[in-house]
């Protein structure tokens, strides 16, 4: 009975480790998410559109040198136009719902795979940028995000990838099945507005949008000063405060308008670096205060898109020195 048990234990122990061997095996060679990992394996392409995954195929594409960073306030900031505006070639990591760690990872990971220095860098900067107040630090991150697929090292990768749905997506991936629709081309471009009707900002289901809670300290801009600090000198970077429709800001004097202006004096002194401009577009302006800006309380419409964009352009037009 024991030589019995023993026979069976073997084999199912030989069985499981070929089963996990070959699982571990596929997802190496196929590459559902074409990280290029290892050169010469791969399908070369991968299924996977949203953001998250997507970008570890799109951001090692070497016919890009300018990158957009952000979550959704900065998803409708057009490549193709800061392309015509720069000369430069954008691609957009945007991903919606991310906070500054998730977006730290991704451009780590475009910065690792140019070349040459890139010529251009915009990150946009939102609330997830002034966290402050108890647990701020736990708040930095927007959701769940494989930071194994943006790893330097091959075996944080490797280790993170040996999982069931990795698993899948390869399987998928090699038999040519359930192909997703397309949400974005090859640059990166999402436009949320396709489909969507034009309401304006709800005044009344949405209440006061502040930038920050409390005045300090923000552990945020920590992760951007280290975002900062991994770009090349000579490439040019714009840090883009996004707005909010302005009658959603908070009132001057208020404590939520005090800790906006820590949280951006605060910015200020991150950027202060020779090849970084800031620009601050969460002020009282024409465009703030135009509803037409802003399909909701913060998220913009392509006009207002457009005209952040130019002063964009202008700004990343200014040599590094």
């Amino acid at each position: 009975m024991g030589n019995a048990w023993r026979g069976v234990l073997r084999s199912w122990a030989i069985t499981t480790v070929a089963a996990a061997s070959g699982a571990a095996l596929l997802i190496l060679c196929v590459d559902p998410y074409d990280t290029g990992r290892v050169p010469g394996v791969g399908l070369g392409f991968t299924r996977e559109q949203a953001p998250r995954a997507a970008h570890a195929s799109r951001a090692r594409d070497p016919a890009f040198d300018a990158a957009i960073i952000g979550n959704s306030h900065a998803q409708l900031f057009s490549p193709a136009r800061l392309d015509a505006a720069t000369g430069a070639k954008f691609m957009s990591l945007a991903i919606p719902g991310s906070g500054l760690p998730e977006q730290k990872a991704v451009l780590a990971y475009f910065l690792r795979h140019r070349r040459e220095p890139a010529k251009a860098i915009v990150i946009g900067l939102d609330e997830y940028a002034c966290r402050s107040g108890p647990n701020a630090r736990n708040r930095l991150q927007g959701g769940p995000f494989p930071f194994w697929l943006y790893a330097a090292d091959f075996w944080t990768y490797a280790r993170g990838a040996f999982r069931a749905d990795v698993l899948e997506d390869a399987v998928a991936a090699l038999l040519g099945t359930e192909h997703p629709a397309v949400l974005a081309g090859r640059d990166g471009y999402w436009n949320y507005e396709i489909g969507r009707r034009w309401r304006g900002p709800d005044l009344e289901g949405a209440g006061p949008l502040p930038l920050a809670e409390q005045p300090g300290p923000f552990p945020g801009l920590a992760v951007l000063r280290d975002m900062l600090d991994a770009i090349p000198p000579t490439t040019s970077v714009a840090l883009v405060v996004t707005p909010v429709y302005a009658k959603f800001r908070p009132r001057p004097g208020r404590p939520a308008a005090r800790a906006e202006t820590a949280c951006k004096d605060a910015i200020a002194a991150a950027a202060s670096r020779s090849n970084v401009t800031l620009l601050d577009f969460r002020r009282d302006t024409r465009l703030t205060r135009d509803p037409r800006s802003f399909w909701d309380g913060s998220h913009l419409t392509q006009a207002a898109a457009e005209l952040i964009e130019a002063a964009i352009a202008q700004a990343l037009k200014r040599p590094a020195s």
